[in-house]
């Protein structure tokens, strides 16, 4: 398994299995007939997991949507084991006794469903789309599948595995240059400044869940026309049945020197894209807040909607309540939801001209 995974011939890799690493129903797994079986074998293979930047083991057996953080025997390396749901009439209820070495991070329950996973050179996104199946276990007809979790990882980021009542606050950077062969990147500095996980999702059990907060990069090129900075995606800090909305926090980016030298800061700002994948300002994205500007350094008093320029520390910085791609760039780059409103009516009275010319033209 070392010499397949450690391979140069690909990027990204997983593991599947039909056993977990640590079941929530069965306690037959992997490695023998309960959660601390064969110790040795369980060191070596996380172990190898970990080693090689295998961030998921994906398995079956248990018919539950599960993921948690599972650590070795011997403490030394962790992976994330992802249980999926069920594609059966067949759900099995958690039952323990439970491995004090995992760590929860979501369970959903008599569910049907399916997984997609979007590889993106070092950045992997994963969707996981279900439906309530009927009193007898049958997927209704026209089965309607909807978001339950989005989760992901990058390998040229960053986990924090943050437990209710912890602290967001965390930095990471990415250097200026190529990273796992994506060329173009201007070397950026994120930080959450402030965030709280306020979450109270608990396991069947009464296990709380802790969030899986995952940062990674993309190059400059990849953000609208005029970005400032490369390109940041955060996952990780969302609750079931929430969509994106997340807990409020205080996100920042740093941009080269010198370009926040202008009268106008206001002009510069943090973009999210949208549902039709249009940059906008990061906090039109929020659920509620008021959009407000700032010069100067975040402070504590800011509420969601604010955002700053910190021309002192070439920072960029908003206050907001969704994961998203996040980028440094300013208004004049990206046009104002207002203009594209107005581009769409535009377009729509251009093709209803068309098709009466070619009316009238008959």
């Amino acid at each position: 398994m070392d010499s397949q995974l450690s391979a140069a011939d690909h990027t990204q890799a997983f593991v599947f299995s039909h056993k977990n690493l640590l079941g929530q129903n069965h306690k037959d797994n992997e490695f023998g007939s309960s959660n601390d079986a064969n110790p040795s074998l369980q060191n070596a293979f996380i172990g190898s997991l970990a080693a090689n930047n295998v961030k998921y083991e994906i398995s079956g057996h248990d018919h539950m949507d599960y993921r948690s953080v599972v650590t070795s025997p011997n403490g030394t390396s962790s992976v994330q084991q992802v249980i999926c749901a069920s594609d059966s009439y067949k759900y099995y209820t958690p039952t323990g006794p439970y491995s004090t070495r995992e760590t929860p991070v979501v369970q959903q329950l008599n569910t049907t469903g399916y997984y997609i996973y979007t590889v993106d050179g070092p950045r992997v996104t994963a969707k996981f789309y279900a439906t309530t199946p009927l009193a007898n276990g049958d997927v209704p007809a026209n089965a309607v599948f909807t978001v339950k979790d989005t989760f992901g990882y990058s390998l040229n980021g960053t986990e924090k595995l943050v437990a209710q009542g912890g602290s967001y606050a965390m930095t990471h950077s990415i250097a200026a240059g190529t990273s796992y062969g994506e060329n173009g990147y201007a070397g950026t500095t994120m930080a959450i400044l402030k965030g709280t996980n306020a979450g109270t999702d608990k396991t069947s059990d009464g296990r709380a869940m802790t969030k899986d907060v995952n940062v990674g990069w993309a190059p400059q090129a990849k953000g609208p026309a005029g970005a400032l900075s490369d390109v940041l995606s955060i996952t990780g800090m969302t609750e079931l049945g929430k969509g994106d909305k997340t807990d409020t926090f205080t996100l920042s980016l740093t941009v080269a020197a010198g370009v926040l030298n202008t009268a106008d800061l206001s002009n510069f700002i943090i973009a999210s894209k949208d549902a039709n994948g249009n940059w906008l300002n990061t906090v039109d994205l929020n659920f509620g807040g008021t959009k407000n500007f700032v010069s100067g350094a975040f402070s504590d008093v800011y509420a969601l909607g604010t955002w700053g320029v910190d021309a002192a520390s070439n920072t960029l910085w908003a206050v907001v309540n969704h994961n998203s791609d996040f980028v440094a760039t300013s208004l004049t780059a990206i046009p104002e939801p207002s203009t594209y409103a107005a581009l769409f009516g535009a377009a729509a009275l251009a093709i209803v001209g068309v098709r009466r010319f070619r009316r009238k033209a008959a």
